[in-house]
Order: C-alpha cells, then sequence, then structure tokens
C-alpha cells in the first residue's frame, strides 16, 4: 500500500472509522472557519475552472496551483497602487478531482480575493475574468466573477462536499489573509 502524502491527514484513516474520520474533517472545517473569521475583508466571490488537457498535457492539482499563483500574480501587478506594496487578501480553495472517473466534480478553485481600497467592484470583478482568461490552463466556461462577497461565501467554500481530502482542500500557498 503506497504511503500517503504528507497533507493527506484525513484519507489515511482507518477505512473502517467513517465516523471518526468525519469529526475529523468536521474539526478541520471548523478551525478553517474560526481563522478565516479572524481576518474579515471585503472581497469578491471567485470560481475558477480549468482545461483538462493543454499541448498534450494532463491538468494536475500543482498546474491548478501554479495557475492560481500566476493569475493571483497578474491581478496584484494591476492593483499594486492601491494596496501600497503588499499582497492581495485571497482564500484560494481547491476543490474536486483532476481523475474524471473519481465521481468528484472536475478540479476548480473557489476563492475570495481582496478588492482593493478605492477601486470599483465591478471594474475589479472584469479585471479578474479578463486576466483569468488569458491563462493557458484556464477554461473560458463555467468561471464566475461576483464583484462581492456575502459572509456566507467563506462557510460555502469550506464545505467538506467535493473535497476529495479536506486537509489537503485548502491552498496555503496562494492564501494571504
Amino acid at each position: 500500500m503506497p504511503a500517503p502524502r504528507a497533507a493527506d491527514t484525513t484519507s489515511s484513516l482507518p477505512k473502517w472509522n467513517g465516523a471518526y474520520k468525519q469529526r475529523a474533517v468536521d474539526a478541520l472545517q471548523h478551525a478553517a472557519n474560526e481563522h478565516f473569521s479572524l481576518y474579515p475583508f471585503n472581497g469578491a466571490a471567485v470560481t475558477l475552472t480549468f482545461r483538462p488537457s493543454f499541448n498534450g498535457f494532463p491538468l494536475t492539482e500543482e498546474i491548478a496551483e501554479a495557475a492560481i499563483r500566476e493569475f493571483l500574480k497578474r491581478l496584484g501587478r494591476f492593483a499594486e497602487r492601491k494596496i501600497k506594496g503588499r499582497r492581495l487578501k485571497v482564500i484560494a480553495i481547491r476543490e474536486g478531482s483532476t481523475r474524471s472517473r473519481s465521481g468528484m466534480p472536475r478540479l476548480h478553485y473557489h476563492l475570495k480575493i481582496e478588492i482593493p481600497p478605492g477601486m470599483d467592484p465591478e471594474n475589479f470583478a472584469s479585471k479578474m475574468e479578463q486576466y483569468w482568461t488569458k491563462l493557458d490552463w484556464a477554461s473560458r466556461i463555467q468561471n464566475s466573477f461576483e464583484a462581492e462577497s456575502d459572509a456566507g461565501w467563506v462557510s460555502y467554500i469550506l464545505k467538506s462536499r467535493s473535497k476529495p481530502d479536506y486537509a489537503y482542500a485548502i491552498d496555503w500557498m496562494n492564501t494571504q489573509v
């Protein structure tokens, strides 16, 4: 049996103890909600999808993470005058799977992205869409760029459904609060 990934904390729990695994996922979900509630910010609600392959190469979680990083880097350059030398605040959540027969939806990201002070939210949402669709791995369909997120958005994106491994779902490399 192959060793689990280092970040794979819940899938390595015994298969026969589903109740214990669910309690662990519930505890992680609660802790994540508590953590992000400590850092409130005015942000846009974003869902980003990926092409299943590009130039003959299949999508992987590593490629998806790199595409999100590039998107946020370009968006940060656009907003840097407004945020004065710091990074945009972002909560990045990975959901779905790259395996087409896993019973999970296709890999996609849900994000809450800070709207820079003094910037029109609708203009910023339009810029986000423009920057995302220019990336090679970005799908041109099923993306969503809502100019504002409500209080329930973070709770929604932290749901346990559609996450193959909840402990690995929060993309800490692209999250900045």
